[in-house]
């Protein structure tokens, strides 16, 4: 019998460590220069279809889709649920979420030309509708996860979608 491990990773780029939420586990976080993991007290797990990113500014771990939103603060490990606004986006399987620190927001983007912007003060999201002439494609049946990032170079999110199969 396989078992597989449902789990939303979010690593912080400064220091390098490494948040893990899963289905069954509470919340851990990885420290790559003493290699130990930290149980962090979340006692309940985070269920299916969700991703997670995190906000550097206020130190708080964004984790969202299957229907629900939740956001752990790094600092001292408590937990929030729920947002308003346009939560369309929590429906999404596994939906892209990249921080932009020029706008200093989450966004979500689930395939199609909508992006959806989160200010993680309020907990409101808005909606933003794409005005380019290319439309992008659908996300997979299988979620966007992390092929949603934030390229500081070039102050853009992109979405890459090109899957590549492996064979041996």
């Amino acid at each position: 019998m396989r078992s597989r491990l449902w789990a939303v990773p979010a690593l912080r780029r400064t220091g390098g460590h490494v948040f893990l939420a899963n289905v069954a586990a509470p919340f851990f976080e990885y420290d790559p220069v003493k290699n130990t993991w930290q149980r962090r007290g979340f006692e309940q797990g985070v269920g299916h279809d969700k991703n997670a990113v995190i906000d550097p500014k206020r130190r708080k771990l964004v984790v969202g889709g299957g229907g629900e939103i939740f956001v752990y603060d790094l600092r001292n490990f408590s937990r929030k649920s729920g947002a308003t606004g346009e939560t369309s986006i929590h429906s999404a399987r596994y939906p892209g979420l990249a921080y932009d620190p020029v706008s200093d927001r989450i966004i979500a983007w689930n395939g199609g030309a909508d992006v959806y912007v989160l200010d993680v003060d309020t907990m409101v999201w808005t909606k933003r509708v794409s005005s380019g002439r290319v439309v992008p494609t659908a996300a997979t049946p299988n979620g966007t996860f992390g092929r949603w990032q934030y390229i500081p170079s070039k102050n853009a999110l992109t979405a890459s979608m090109r899957v590549s199969t492996f064979t041996g």
